[in-house]
């Protein structure tokens, strides 16, 4: 009985809340219908439903957030709308908008309803935030846990300077691929095609590094008016493009020429790579060229990503990096063949989410000879991380942003990696290059100078950091490292001395 009585108290008390004949609300309404002028209720009263006001949330709802004290807590109108439950002043400036046109509109406002609604928001907003937490917690131990015991060899090493870049323009490559050839180096660079649905489209063009005058020149295909897609397999490079706005395969062996047939005409492939053979991806099949016949080797019921990296298979995984959204967000999409599975890098580990890792970036990968995967990930400005992926599944942290196990603070960044011929992997950051072999890291050289200022017309400065995200080894202390804002550089030790040379 007394449960009773008070329940009947409470609920009393909050349908008076919301029945009272004058509120702070009601005291809003008729501010505003002082202060707003005649266009703007007429405005408002020409609208057709209460759902219309959200297009006043950034003008006129502003107005209300900012003037009438609802990011205050001594204000009376805020304190009454959080005493009826309600939590951010976005809310609230949307319950004053849509109730002032119901008041315009003679139409009753279901106060209780929408403080409800926002109130059970806000609490699965809470419990998503309270799951995302304990999952980082759980994430980081769990990291934590798997930290790989490397031994890092302490031992001096030069220190190059990267050269300023002092003009507006200059050619900073957006290399995503690096190749040996016959003729110096194939380099697979980046090309905007457009947008759809907000996102950006890229394809990617051919270019040949000289190695004797490290000079980088576009590879012509006069086979083609526009180039889309390309990739260098062997002494062979593969050209995809547009000719009178058909789509059409070249193949350059060399410096002659030959037209392929295409496995499907319906939309733009993008090139890779599989156990020397050719591979054309499509939105939702994969072909393979093998012995001058297309084999379809997978297919799905979803969109595979598009990526600007040549997609390679290694032991029955299709690998696939793609350009994420705005330059940043490029994930590593792991598509088994054998199960028809796409799944990304993020949801293998099930380690990322907002609050971390740092792991929006997945900017280079590569197998060794043992199946062991290795990926660097990273937020773009910030610490980076490497993992190796075992062939049994199990994963070994060996950088964990950007630290090394019982080296404490020590910085090591790193972006691009690839396994080298004899059994090491090389790694690149803008603050050096290294060779991890086995579970040994030594440091070749060190840069400096990886973040510059370019001056632009009328006294302004471009900013950018140097990412590596590609590495060729071109024979002993040779090496090419390509990567964003910055373009392609060779490094190299000729009679004993290294020295780093921009590819322009």
């Amino acid at each position: 009985m007394k449960k009773t009585l008070i329940l009947f108290i409470i609920l009393f008390s909050v349908q008076h809340a919301f029945s009272q004949a004058t509120t702070p609300l009601d005291d809003a309404h008729s501010r505003l219908e002082k202060e707003l002028d005649a266009e703007t209720l007429k405005e408002i009263d020409s609208l057709k439903s209460m759902d219309d006001m959200d297009e006043y949330h950034f003008s006129l709802g502003m107005y209300i957030r900012n003037e009438f004290g609802l990011w205050k807590a001594d204000s009376e109108l805020h304190d009454y709308l959080v005493g009826l439950g309600m939590r951010h002043p976005d809310d609230m400036s949307s319950v004053i908008l849509e109730s002032f046109w119901c008041r315009r509109h003679g139409v009753e406002y279901d106060l209780a309803g929408k403080v409800k609604k926002y109130a059970e928001y806000w609490e699965s907003v809470e419990a998503k935030d309270r799951y995302e937490k304990e999952r980082y917690r759980r994430a980081n131990e769990f990291i934590r846990n798997g930290m790989a015991d490397l031994e890092v060899e302490s031992a001096d090493v030069p220190v190059l300077n990267i050269p300023r870049r002092t003009e507006e323009g200059e050619s900073r490559y957006d290399a995503r691929y690096l190749c040996r050839t016959d003729d110096g180096v194939y380099v697979s660079v980046r090309k905007w095609l457009g947008n759809k649905n907000w996102r950006d489209i890229y394809g990617s063009v051919p270019y040949l590094i000289d190695l004797d005058t490290n000079e980088i020149r576009p590879i012509e295909c006069p086979e083609l008016d526009e180039i889309l897609s390309s990739v260098q397999i062997g002494d062979v490079l593969w050209i995809y493009g547009k000719k009178n706005g058909a789509g059409k395969l070249v193949s350059l062996k060399r410096g002659k020429s030959k037209t392929v047939g295409l496995p499907s005409e319906e939309e733009n492939p993008v090139l890779g790579i599989c156990s020397g053979d050719l591979i054309a991806v499509y939105s939702r099949t994969v072909y393979r060229l093998s012995s001058s016949k297309w084999k379809i080797i997978f297919t799905s019921e979803e969109d595979i990503p598009k990526s600007v990296v040549p997609p390679q298979v290694i032991d029955g995984v299709l690998y696939i990096r793609d350009e994420g959204v705005g330059g940043n967000c490029k994930s590593l999409w792991l598509v088994d063949l054998k199960s028809s599975r796409i799944e990304s890098f993020h949801a293998k580990t099930g380690l990322v989410g907002p609050y971390g890792p740092r792991w929006e970036n997945n900017f280079s990968y590569s197998a060794d000879g043992n199946g062991n995967l290795y990926v660097t990930a990273g937020e773009g400005y910030s610490t980076k991380s490497l993992i190796r992926i075992l062939k049994n599944g199990s994963m070994e942290f060996l950088i964990y942003e950007s630290e090394i196990k019982g080296y404490g603070s020590q910085y090591i960044d790193s972006s691009a990696l690839t396994a080298s011929s004899d059994g090491s992997v090389l790694i690149a950051g803008h603050d050096g290059l290294y060779r991890l072999t086995g579970n040994k890291l030594c440091a070749i050289v060190r840069f400096r100078n990886a973040k510059q200022q370019i001056p632009l017309k009328g006294g302004n400065v471009h900013h950018w950091t140097w990412h590596p995200s590609a590495i060729l080894e071109l024979g002993a202390d040779d090496y090419l490292i390509s990567g964003d804002f910055g373009g392609t550089y060779r490094v190299k030790k000729t009679d004993g001395t290294w020295e780093i040379i921009v590819i322009d």
